[in-house]
Protein backbone atom coordinates (compact mmCIF):
# COMPACT_ATOMS: atom_id res chain seq x y z
CA UNK A 1 0.00 0.00 0.00
CA UNK A 2 1.28 3.43 -0.93
CA UNK A 3 0.44 6.54 1.09
CA UNK A 4 0.86 9.87 -0.65
CA UNK A 5 0.48 13.39 0.69
CA UNK A 6 0.36 16.56 -1.33
CA UNK A 7 1.02 19.68 0.75
CA UNK A 8 0.74 23.06 -0.93
CA UNK A 9 3.50 25.51 -0.07
CA UNK A 10 1.64 28.60 1.14
CA UNK A 11 4.65 30.91 1.14
CA UNK A 12 7.67 30.06 -1.01
CA UNK A 13 9.35 33.46 -1.25
CA UNK A 14 9.78 34.46 2.39
CA UNK A 15 11.49 32.98 5.45
CA UNK A 16 9.21 34.92 7.80
CA UNK A 17 7.65 33.08 10.74
CA UNK A 18 4.13 34.15 11.69
CA UNK A 19 0.42 33.33 11.80
CA UNK A 20 -2.62 34.87 10.08
CA UNK A 21 -5.83 35.82 11.92
CA UNK A 22 -8.63 35.92 9.33
CA UNK A 23 -12.03 37.65 9.13
CA UNK A 24 -14.09 34.93 10.80
CA UNK A 25 -12.01 34.91 13.97
CA UNK A 26 -11.83 38.71 14.07
CA UNK A 27 -15.62 39.03 13.89
CA UNK A 28 -16.69 36.06 16.02
CA UNK A 29 -14.20 36.06 18.91
CA UNK A 30 -15.26 38.18 21.93
CA UNK A 31 -13.39 41.48 22.10
CA UNK A 32 -13.82 43.68 25.16
CA UNK A 33 -13.57 47.15 23.66
CA UNK A 34 -13.47 45.78 20.07
CA UNK A 35 -9.70 46.20 19.81
CA UNK A 36 -8.54 44.14 16.85
CA UNK A 37 -4.95 44.49 18.01
CA UNK A 38 -5.78 42.49 21.16
CA UNK A 39 -6.03 39.40 18.91
CA UNK A 40 -2.29 39.57 18.23
CA UNK A 41 -1.83 37.43 21.33
CA UNK A 42 -3.52 34.52 19.50
CA UNK A 43 -0.22 34.06 17.69
CA UNK A 44 2.44 31.91 19.31
CA UNK A 45 5.12 33.88 21.11
CA UNK A 46 3.02 37.06 21.42
CA UNK A 47 2.03 38.45 24.83
CA UNK A 48 0.34 41.70 25.81
CA UNK A 49 2.35 43.86 28.19
CA UNK A 50 -0.10 46.77 28.49
CA UNK A 51 -3.83 47.46 28.42
CA UNK A 52 -6.03 49.48 26.08
CA UNK A 53 -9.34 51.31 26.42
CA UNK A 54 -10.29 53.22 23.28
CA UNK A 55 -8.51 53.09 19.93
CA UNK A 56 -7.84 56.78 19.61
CA UNK A 57 -6.18 57.40 22.96
CA UNK A 58 -4.38 54.09 23.38
CA UNK A 59 -3.56 53.55 19.69
CA UNK A 60 -2.62 49.90 20.12
CA UNK A 61 -1.70 47.49 22.88
CA UNK A 62 1.84 47.18 24.10
CA UNK A 63 2.91 43.71 23.05
CA UNK A 64 5.97 41.53 22.94
CA UNK A 65 6.53 39.12 20.04
CA UNK A 66 9.20 36.48 20.60
CA UNK A 67 10.76 38.72 23.24
CA UNK A 68 10.74 41.84 21.04
CA UNK A 69 8.68 44.61 22.61
CA UNK A 70 6.71 47.61 21.38
CA UNK A 71 6.82 50.91 23.26
CA UNK A 72 3.86 52.83 24.79
CA UNK A 73 3.94 55.61 22.17
CA UNK A 74 5.20 53.56 19.26
CA UNK A 75 8.61 52.49 18.08
CA UNK A 76 10.48 49.64 19.70
CA UNK A 77 11.16 46.41 17.84
CA UNK A 78 7.59 45.76 16.59
CA UNK A 79 6.46 47.49 13.40
CA UNK A 80 2.72 48.03 12.77
CA UNK A 81 1.77 47.98 9.08
CA UNK A 82 -1.67 48.84 7.64
CA UNK A 83 -2.25 47.83 3.99
CA UNK A 84 1.49 47.62 3.43
CA UNK A 85 2.39 51.08 4.77
CA UNK A 86 3.92 51.94 8.12
CA UNK A 87 1.38 52.89 10.77
CA UNK A 88 3.92 55.12 12.50
CA UNK A 89 3.66 58.91 12.46
CA UNK A 90 7.27 60.10 12.51
CA UNK A 91 6.41 63.75 13.24
CA UNK A 92 4.43 63.11 16.44
CA UNK A 93 6.24 59.93 17.44
CA UNK A 94 3.05 57.87 17.83
CA UNK A 95 1.46 54.83 16.23
CA UNK A 96 -1.87 55.47 14.52
CA UNK A 97 -5.04 53.77 15.83
CA UNK A 98 -5.72 50.35 14.34
CA UNK A 99 -8.92 50.06 12.27
CA UNK A 100 -11.99 48.56 13.96
CA UNK A 101 -13.04 44.91 13.37
CA UNK A 102 -15.65 45.57 10.66
CA UNK A 103 -13.01 47.19 8.45
CA UNK A 104 -10.31 44.50 8.83
CA UNK A 105 -9.97 41.52 6.48
CA UNK A 106 -7.07 39.83 8.27
CA UNK A 107 -3.79 40.48 9.99
CA UNK A 108 -0.54 38.64 10.48
CA UNK A 109 2.02 38.80 13.26
CA UNK A 110 5.55 37.92 12.10
CA UNK A 111 8.17 37.19 14.71
CA UNK A 112 11.28 36.60 12.59
CA UNK A 113 12.70 36.49 9.09
CA UNK A 114 11.74 40.04 8.12
CA UNK A 115 12.59 41.22 4.62
CA UNK A 116 14.38 44.46 3.78
CA UNK A 117 10.93 46.06 3.47
CA UNK A 118 10.61 46.11 7.27
CA UNK A 119 12.96 48.12 9.45
CA UNK A 120 12.30 46.27 12.71
CA UNK A 121 12.63 42.76 14.06
CA UNK A 122 8.90 41.89 14.27
CA UNK A 123 5.81 43.16 12.46
CA UNK A 124 2.01 43.14 12.69
CA UNK A 125 0.55 43.51 9.19
CA UNK A 126 -3.15 44.47 8.86
CA UNK A 127 -5.18 44.22 5.63
CA UNK A 128 -8.49 46.09 5.30
CA UNK A 129 -11.66 44.82 3.63
CA UNK A 130 -12.69 45.61 0.06
CA UNK A 131 -16.05 45.45 -1.69
CA UNK A 132 -17.23 42.88 -4.24
CA UNK A 133 -19.89 42.23 -6.86
CA UNK A 134 -22.56 41.73 -4.19
CA UNK A 135 -23.84 44.28 -1.70
CA UNK A 136 -23.06 43.23 1.87
CA UNK A 137 -23.38 45.11 5.12
CA UNK A 138 -23.72 44.86 8.87
CA UNK A 139 -25.06 46.79 11.87
CA UNK A 140 -24.04 46.42 15.50
CA UNK A 141 -24.34 47.93 18.96
CA UNK A 142 -22.73 46.89 22.24
CA UNK A 143 -23.89 48.32 25.57
CA UNK A 144 -22.59 48.29 29.14
CA UNK A 145 -24.47 50.05 31.96
CA UNK A 146 -24.21 50.62 35.71
CA UNK A 147 -27.79 49.33 35.91
CA UNK A 148 -26.32 45.86 35.43
CA UNK A 149 -23.59 46.31 38.07
CA UNK A 150 -23.53 45.99 41.85
CA UNK A 151 -22.12 48.87 43.96
CA UNK A 152 -18.37 48.73 44.50
CA UNK A 153 -16.49 49.18 47.77
CA UNK A 154 -15.97 52.92 47.29
CA UNK A 155 -19.63 53.71 46.62
CA UNK A 156 -20.01 54.50 50.33
CA UNK A 157 -18.51 56.64 53.06
CA UNK A 158 -16.87 54.48 55.72
CA UNK A 159 -15.73 54.72 59.29
CA UNK A 160 -12.11 54.18 60.30
CA UNK A 161 -12.84 50.51 60.96
CA UNK A 162 -14.13 50.11 57.38
CA UNK A 163 -17.79 49.81 58.25
CA UNK A 164 -20.31 51.59 56.03
CA UNK A 165 -21.36 55.02 57.25
CA UNK A 166 -23.40 56.32 54.30
CA UNK A 167 -24.32 54.66 51.02
CA UNK A 168 -23.60 56.79 47.95
CA UNK A 169 -24.99 56.40 44.43
CA UNK A 170 -23.27 53.74 42.34
CA UNK A 171 -20.38 54.91 40.18
CA UNK A 172 -21.80 55.77 36.79
CA UNK A 173 -21.01 53.58 33.79
CA UNK A 174 -22.54 53.84 30.35
CA UNK A 175 -20.58 52.53 27.39
CA UNK A 176 -21.93 52.28 23.85
CA UNK A 177 -20.17 51.07 20.71
CA UNK A 178 -22.28 51.15 17.57
CA UNK A 179 -21.96 51.39 13.83
CA UNK A 180 -22.04 49.40 10.63
CA UNK A 181 -20.47 48.66 7.28
CA UNK A 182 -21.53 48.45 3.63
CA UNK A 183 -19.68 47.20 0.58
CA UNK A 184 -20.57 46.46 -3.02
CA UNK A 185 -19.98 47.20 -6.70
CA UNK A 186 -19.67 50.59 -8.38
CA UNK A 187 -19.23 48.91 -11.77
CA UNK A 188 -19.50 45.12 -11.94
CA UNK A 189 -16.12 43.37 -12.12
CA UNK A 190 -14.38 46.75 -12.44
CA UNK A 191 -14.89 49.00 -9.42
CA UNK A 192 -15.92 48.36 -5.81
CA UNK A 193 -16.39 50.26 -2.57
CA UNK A 194 -16.37 49.45 1.14
CA UNK A 195 -17.26 51.90 3.91
CA UNK A 196 -17.65 51.46 7.66
CA UNK A 197 -18.31 53.55 10.76
CA UNK A 198 -17.96 53.00 14.49
CA UNK A 199 -19.08 55.34 17.27
CA UNK A 200 -17.87 55.12 20.87
CA UNK A 201 -19.48 56.81 23.87
CA UNK A 202 -18.29 56.41 27.44
CA UNK A 203 -19.50 57.93 30.70
CA UNK A 204 -17.43 56.25 33.39
CA UNK A 205 -17.69 57.15 37.03
CA UNK A 206 -14.51 58.27 38.79
CA UNK A 207 -14.34 58.19 42.59
CA UNK A 208 -11.61 60.37 44.13
CA UNK A 209 -10.69 60.29 47.82
CA UNK A 210 -7.90 62.68 48.81
CA UNK A 211 -6.57 64.60 51.78
CA UNK A 212 -7.00 68.40 51.78
CA UNK A 213 -6.11 71.08 54.38
CA UNK A 214 -8.66 71.30 57.20
CA UNK A 215 -10.26 74.45 58.64
CA UNK A 216 -7.60 74.36 61.35
CA UNK A 217 -4.80 74.39 58.78
CA UNK A 218 -6.39 77.16 56.72
CA UNK A 219 -6.74 79.31 59.86
CA UNK A 220 -2.94 79.43 60.08
CA UNK A 221 -2.43 80.24 56.39
CA UNK A 222 -1.14 83.67 55.34
CA UNK A 223 -3.64 85.78 53.29
CA UNK A 224 -1.86 85.12 49.98
CA UNK A 225 -2.25 81.36 50.47
CA UNK A 226 -5.72 81.52 52.02
CA UNK A 227 -7.02 83.03 48.76
CA UNK A 228 -6.33 79.70 47.03
CA UNK A 229 -8.72 77.74 49.25
CA UNK A 230 -11.57 77.57 46.73
CA UNK A 231 -9.32 75.70 44.32
CA UNK A 232 -8.81 72.76 46.68
CA UNK A 233 -12.38 71.43 46.63
CA UNK A 234 -14.76 71.14 43.68
CA UNK A 235 -18.51 71.82 43.92
CA UNK A 236 -20.14 68.51 44.72
CA UNK A 237 -17.20 67.18 46.73
CA UNK A 238 -17.92 66.13 50.33
CA UNK A 239 -15.85 65.92 53.50
CA UNK A 240 -15.94 62.45 55.06
CA UNK A 241 -16.66 62.92 58.77
CA UNK A 242 -14.16 61.25 61.08
CA UNK A 243 -12.09 59.84 58.22
CA UNK A 244 -8.89 61.71 59.12
CA UNK A 245 -6.76 61.12 62.21
CA UNK A 246 -4.72 64.28 61.54
CA UNK A 247 -6.46 67.52 62.62
CA UNK A 248 -4.65 69.47 59.89
CA UNK A 249 -6.23 67.40 57.12
CA UNK A 250 -9.72 66.45 56.03
CA UNK A 251 -10.55 63.52 53.74
CA UNK A 252 -12.59 64.66 50.75
CA UNK A 253 -14.50 62.55 48.24
CA UNK A 254 -15.67 63.52 44.76
CA UNK A 255 -17.77 61.35 42.49
CA UNK A 256 -17.60 62.55 38.90
CA UNK A 257 -17.35 61.03 35.44
CA UNK A 258 -14.88 60.60 32.60
CA UNK A 259 -16.48 61.27 29.22
CA UNK A 260 -15.15 59.96 25.93
CA UNK A 261 -16.69 60.61 22.51
CA UNK A 262 -15.19 58.98 19.43
CA UNK A 263 -16.20 58.59 15.76
CA UNK A 264 -14.18 56.45 13.35
CA UNK A 265 -14.64 56.19 9.58
CA UNK A 266 -13.05 53.91 7.00
CA UNK A 267 -13.47 54.01 3.20
CA UNK A 268 -11.86 51.89 0.50
CA UNK A 269 -12.22 52.06 -3.31
CA UNK A 270 -10.86 49.28 -5.54
CA UNK A 271 -10.44 49.54 -9.32
CA UNK A 272 -9.50 46.99 -11.95
CA UNK A 273 -7.91 49.10 -14.67
CA UNK A 274 -7.46 46.21 -17.11
CA UNK A 275 -6.44 42.55 -17.10
CA UNK A 276 -2.92 43.39 -15.86
CA UNK A 277 -3.34 46.48 -13.66
CA UNK A 278 -5.38 47.24 -10.54
CA UNK A 279 -5.48 50.00 -7.95
CA UNK A 280 -7.09 50.94 -4.64
CA UNK A 281 -7.40 53.90 -2.30
CA UNK A 282 -8.18 53.55 1.39
CA UNK A 283 -8.67 56.26 4.04
CA UNK A 284 -9.17 55.90 7.79
CA UNK A 285 -10.09 58.85 10.03
CA UNK A 286 -10.78 58.95 13.75
CA UNK A 287 -11.99 61.89 15.81
CA UNK A 288 -12.38 61.83 19.56
CA UNK A 289 -12.46 63.84 22.77
CA UNK A 290 -11.50 62.59 26.22
CA UNK A 291 -12.56 64.61 29.27
CA UNK A 292 -10.81 63.02 32.25
CA UNK A 293 -11.20 64.31 35.85
CA UNK A 294 -8.00 64.51 37.88
CA UNK A 295 -9.05 64.78 41.55
CA UNK A 296 -11.24 66.33 44.25
CA UNK A 297 -10.24 69.82 43.10
CA UNK A 298 -12.41 69.37 40.02
CA UNK A 299 -9.57 69.87 37.56
CA UNK A 300 -10.11 68.17 34.20
CA UNK A 301 -7.62 67.03 31.56
CA UNK A 302 -9.16 67.36 28.09
CA UNK A 303 -7.59 65.74 25.02
CA UNK A 304 -8.80 65.98 21.43
CA UNK A 305 -7.30 63.74 18.75
CA UNK A 306 -8.00 63.52 15.01
CA UNK A 307 -5.66 60.95 13.42
CA UNK A 308 -5.85 60.17 9.70
CA UNK A 309 -4.24 57.35 7.74
CA UNK A 310 -4.53 56.90 3.96
CA UNK A 311 -2.88 54.79 1.28
CA UNK A 312 -2.90 54.70 -2.54
CA UNK A 313 -1.78 51.53 -4.33
CA UNK A 314 -1.12 50.76 -8.01
CA UNK A 315 0.13 47.34 -9.08
CA UNK A 316 0.39 45.36 -12.27
CA UNK A 317 2.36 43.13 -14.62
CA UNK A 318 5.26 44.58 -16.60
CA UNK A 319 5.87 41.34 -18.41
CA UNK A 320 5.90 37.60 -17.98
CA UNK A 321 8.46 37.68 -15.15
CA UNK A 322 8.16 41.21 -13.80
CA UNK A 323 5.62 43.01 -11.62
CA UNK A 324 5.47 46.53 -10.29
CA UNK A 325 3.82 47.94 -7.18
CA UNK A 326 3.62 51.63 -6.30
CA UNK A 327 2.31 52.56 -2.88
CA UNK A 328 1.96 55.94 -1.15
CA UNK A 329 0.95 56.26 2.50
CA UNK A 330 -0.09 59.26 4.59
CA UNK A 331 -0.19 59.55 8.41
CA UNK A 332 -1.22 62.53 10.51
CA UNK A 333 -1.88 62.49 14.27
CA UNK A 334 -3.40 65.86 15.23
CA UNK A 335 -3.70 65.99 19.00
CA UNK A 336 -4.40 68.88 21.36
CA UNK A 337 -4.57 68.95 25.17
Amino acid sequence: MNVEANAALVETRSSGVGAVVETQRIVELPLNGRQVADLVTLNGGAVQTGTTDTRIFSGRPMISIAGMASLPLGGGQVDWVLDGTSHWDFMSGTTMPIAFPDAVQEFKAESSGQTAQRGRAAAVSVVTKSGGNQFRGSLFEYVRSDRLDAPNYFDATRNLDGSVQTRLPKSALKQNQFGGSLGGPIAKDRAFFFASYEGYRLDAGSNFIEAIPSDRAWARAVPAVAGLRKGFLAPGAVILPGASANPDFDIAQLQTAQRVTENAFSTRLDFKVNANWSSYFRAFHDSGTNREPQGVTGRVFRTTARPTNAVFNLQGLLGVNATNEFKFGYNAAKTTS
